[in-house]
């Protein structure tokens, strides 16, 4: 899907921003899990879980990086002013 809307045409940034948010909600999610009391999780579960929030804000964060390097003229051009 995110592969879907990164070669769309003009640039779908509002659903860019929104995988972006979900993969960050995903990491949270992650984590709370990991230290939330009600889960008896086996250390390498833990483990597990706490490797893929790192991954999913790896991948987040790139994608905040890709969208600020797609900034359009416009965007550019309001800034200078």
């Amino acid at each position: 899907m995110a592969a879907w809307i990164a070669r769309r045409r003009p640039l779908a940034r509002t659903l860019i921003s929104l995988v972006a948010l979900g993969n960050v909600a995903w990491a949270v999610g992650c984590i709370a899990l990991a230290t939330g009391s009600f889960l008896l999780l086996t250390r390498w579960g833990v483990a597990w879980l706490a490797v893929q929030a790192v991954a999913v804000l790896v991948l987040a964060d790139l994608q905040w990086v890709g969208l600020r390097h797609t900034r359009g003229p416009a965007h550019a051009l309001r800034q200078a002013a």
